[in-house]
């Protein structure tokens, strides 16, 4: 049975008001790092209070004027969370907009856009870049690829125009000197963080992935497409190896929980937790009639509209050109089997509008080329492969670590680390996929380094305990267990708080990483026992 409005009301204020309290309990080397700050409330959620709670906490933000922000969606319940924490200022960037008033040079720019490769080259106020802009039509419209024909384009650019333009009045008419946003993708997000990289602010995006906090620091314009956070190779080199091997062993532990569908991520549960049919090589040869002895290359796609230019896609205009590209290829290479799957989240969102995967891979009716079943396993079906080839997704970690070899179509978030194939840009991955990358690699050294990339990436310092976040997508549920998640993780939270002293203070622009580089010891992140 749901909670009825009142109780959910009720539950969500308490949680609030403990949240409050908590940010105001300053520790010893809380940094004030503001004197006047704005803060998001554009989007609501459970999990980024209290992440805004944690960050208040360090840089003694109840210190400073606070300045909340408003917009289209859960005003209400902004309104409320502000109101809880003590802030009365807020801005409004939904009326500070005026999409109306922007709607014929809307037009004007979209004049001679024929296609969605013209709208990469789109020439937008203050050089915002086109990709963001585009990545959010493409959430609007949840297309494989955005559709210029779409009459709702020119309101979608009109309110983009109008967002910039409230965006920059508010950002520097306010004289903050920090702004901390929930999100920096998107044209909303996206508008208030290059407001603020363009008037020298620094944006803290109080990001959580994984059940932790993956906060990170947008300071230059190439930072707005450096999602999601990852240790550089000097780090990772750097690391000293009595802790590399600690860390590399728990990396191992983490995606074998992770494979074996013990994580709380929507990603992992989708792919590993809710598909359980059994596959083998021999049983999806049997099924496609193909050669078992012949090579058999997964390719594993991407959500079509989950942001594709967020780590910085180049050499493809979205998800859409990716697959197609590689798909030219895989028709002209019938001595390989070629298996083309679809993203696991797919299934979580409610609706994808016009082309899917399988429309391309039934159109083409090639007998080497087919689609995988939704029913199979995770980790039967990769172990059944080859090879695998990804764009950017986790698959490329948790395939090296089965000793699958991957390649990847550029560097991505993980590409740098040196366990996956990485092309240069579209040509050489045309180039290299047409060969037989999969051979001649070294299955243990790429083991290896996968594993150790893991343990930076879903692992955390031993000082962490057991404190997860639930998922985000729980929504008010959090709420619910917040009184508990409080209690039992106060030590945590505090040190937690420290650490986002120092890595502040110390300029790193991934927190996650700073506080992996600072720990004495690690342990396995959100897995489940």
């Amino acid at each position: 049975m749901m909670p009825d409005r009142r109780s959910v009301a009720a539950t969500r204020a308490a949680g609030l008001a403990q949240l409050n309290a908590f940010s105001r309990q300053h520790d010893a080397n809380a940094v004030p790092a503001a004197r006047k700050v704005l803060i998001d409330g554009t989007w609501d959620n459970a999990n980024y209070w209290t992440r805004f709670a944690i960050v208040r906490r360090a840089l003694a933000l109840d210190g400073a004027v606070e300045v909340g922000m408003l917009g289209q969606y859960s005003r209400k319940r902004s309104r409320s969370a502000f109101s809880a924490f003590g802030i009365s200022e807020m801005v409004d960037l939904h009326r500070a907009s005026r999409p109306g008033r922007h709607l014929g040079r809307a037009r004007a720019l979209l004049q001679g856009i024929e296609s969605a490769d013209d709208l990469m080259d789109i020439s937008l106020p203050h050089d915002f870049p086109p990709q963001v802009f585009f990545d959010g039509v493409l959430k609007r419209q949840r297309r494989a690829t955005v559709d210029v024909a779409d009459p709702n384009l020119p309101g979608y650019l009109a309110e983009a125009l109008a967002g910039l333009e409230a965006a920059d009045a508010i950002v520097a008419g306010g004289n903050f000197d920090l702004v901390i946003l929930s999100h920096a993708l998107d044209y909303t997000y996206g508008a208030i963080a290059w407001a603020a990289i363009r008037h020298g602010i620094p944006v803290l995006t109080l990001y959580g992935d994984f059940g932790h906090t993956k906060f990170f620091r947008l300071k230059a314009p190439t930072d707005l497409l450096m999602y999601p956070e990852r240790p550089s190779i000097h780090e990772i080199a750097g690391m000293p190896e009595t802790m590399a091997a600690g860390l590399r062993n728990l990396g191992a532990q983490q995606l074998a929980a992770r494979l074996g569908g013990r994580t709380t991520d929507v990603g992992a549960i989708y792919a590993y937790q809710r598909r359980q049919g059994p596959i083998t090589r021999e049983q999806m040869a049997g099924r496609f009639g193909w050669d078992a002895s012949r090579p058999t290359i997964g390719i594993y796609n991407s959500n079509w509209f989950d942001y594709p230019h967020a780590s910085g896609l180049h050499g493809f205009r979205d998800f859409l050109d990716w697959i197609e590209a590689t798909l030219d290829v895989a028709k002209a290479r019938p001595e390989v089997n070629w298996l083309f799957k679809a993203h696991p989240c797919d299934d979580w969102y409610d609706k994808i509008n016009g082309q899917r995967l399988e429309d391309l891979v039934e159109a083409i009716n090639m007998p080497h080329i087919r689609l995988a079943d939704k029913s199979w396993n995770g980790l039967d079906l990769m172990r059944s492969l080859d090879g695998i080839v990804t764009c950017h997704g986790t698959i490329g970690i948790e395939a090296t670590s089965q000793s699958i070899p991957v390649l990847v179509p550029y560097a991505g978030w993980y590409g740098h680390a040196g366990f996956v194939v990485h092309a240069t840009d579209r040509e050489d991955y045309l180039s290299k996929l047409q060969t037989a990358w999969w051979q001649g690699h070294d299955p243990a050294v790429n083991r290896g380094k996968a594993e150790l990339f893991a343990g930076w990436a879903f692992c955390v310092p031993d000082w962490h305990d057991d404190c997860l976040f639930l998922d985000d997508s729980r929504q008010d549920e959090i709420y619910a267990g917040l009184d508990e998640f409080l209690q039992s993780n106060r030590t945590v939270l505090s040190h937690k708080a420290n650490e986002v002293a120092a890595w502040f203070a110390g300029g790193h622009p991934y927190y996650h990483v700073f506080a992996m580089k600072r720990a004495k010891g690690f342990r396995l992140g959100n897995s489940r026992k």
